[in-house]
């Protein structure tokens, strides 16, 4: 099979499916190479030309892969990636939550005041002298109402790639933004079995799914797993070590398409979960 009338996103593309390495920096000529070396040594050409298509439908509609795999270079590749500066990493982000529980997640202006911890709807905090002391607003926002219990689930959506200062940054401030969500859960998220008594009166209960994206996002989620152990470890309460394991989403986009707990509960009609 002949690659040569590939353009040389496509022939990045051929290495990304099938993990051939050291691609980065190399012309057309190269890439070829690189990929009918791996051919040979592989003695493996099970229609790589036909992943490459496959692999634009992946990353522009509905099948999902694993963040590590997510990196610059791949973004780049992307049919739904421009240029950075058109939000196109967190709309590609609500298009695959749209496919996995059929409904989008409304825009809201719904923030943390640090102090507080209360949840606010503010617009444009730096408008005012205390603007520091609020979050960056939730990416998404979806109202349920399942039985006794009233349910608000918030988005926080973040697709970080390659490394850097400017990566990061972003990262430390999601963080400190998960560590809201974690002290707001502790003081007012009740587990259901506590509530079951009162069959008269609703429960609000809020869930946080953090969705961090990207080889970046993947190679910190360590610092992440840790606020949640450490968090966890500072409480003798039972109740408010499961409110946190069950409230509080961190992960990838993957494993939020894994969690078939949370896609039940989010999803707006009675529809199988998607494969």
């Amino acid at each position: 099979m002949s690659y040569d009338n590939m353009t040389k996103k496509e022939l990045i593309n051929v290495c990304i499916t099938n993990k051939i390495t050291g691609f980065n920096n190399k012309n057309k000529t190269k890439l070829l190479e690189l990929i009918n070396k791996h051919i040979t040594t592989t003695k493996n050409d099970s229609n790589i030309a036909d992943k490459v298509i496959a692999d634009k439908v992946i990353a522009d509609k509905v099948e999902i892969i694993d963040s590590k795999f997510q990196t610059k270079t791949w973004r780049t590749v992307c049919n739904w990636y421009k240029n950075g500066k058109s939000n196109e990493c967190e709309l590609y982000q609500k298009r695959l939550i749209k496919h996995l529980i059929n409904s989008d997640i409304n825009k809201n202006n719904d923030r943390f005041n640090i102090e507080t911890n209360e949840i606010v709807s503010k617009n444009n905090p730096m408008k005012y002298n205390n603007g520091f002391e609020f979050t960056e607003d939730f990416d998404g926002k979806i109202l349920r109402t399942i039985e006794i219990n009233d349910i608000t689930i918030y988005f926080n959506l973040k697709f970080c790639c390659d490394a850097g200062g400017a990566q990061t940054r972003t990262l430390r401030e999601v963080y400190h933004f998960i560590k809201c969500q974690i002290k707001y859960t502790a003081r007012m998220n009740i587990p259901n079995e506590q509530i079951k008594h009162d069959k008269q009166k609703k429960n609000s209960l809020i869930y946080f799914i953090n969705i961090l994206d990207g080889d970046t996002s993947y190679k910190n989620m360590d610092k992440f797993k840790y606020l949640l152990t450490n968090e966890k470890a500072l409480t003798k309460d039972d109740a408010t070590k499961q409110a946190i394991d069950k409230y509080i989403f961190i992960g990838s986009m993957y494993e939020f398409s894994k969690n078939n707990t949370l896609i039940e509960l989010l999803r707006d009609t009675n529809e199988p979960v998607p494969k």
